[in-house]
């Protein structure tokens, strides 16, 4: 399972498009990324995430590893 993942990755994952991520970054409606050259996601935090139905950066705090 890749523990990472990267812009286009999580567009792929999500259904959208990377520009759409990027507004989402921007704008607050991801979870805090990983700067590891560029920025990434972590895998299980996204999965946990889309679950709790995608709150605001605001609202989500994870509580995994």
């Amino acid at each position: 399972m890749t523990l990472l993942i990267d812009p286009e990755d999580l567009a792929t994952l999500l259904g959208v498009s990377r520009g759409t991520i990027e507004n989402m970054r921007r704008d607050g409606r991801l979870p805090a990324h990983v700067d590891c050259a560029g920025p990434k996601w972590r895998r299980a935090e996204i999965e946990a995430w889309t679950e709790a139905g995608c709150p605001g950066k605001a609202n989500w705090k994870w509580e995994g590893d």
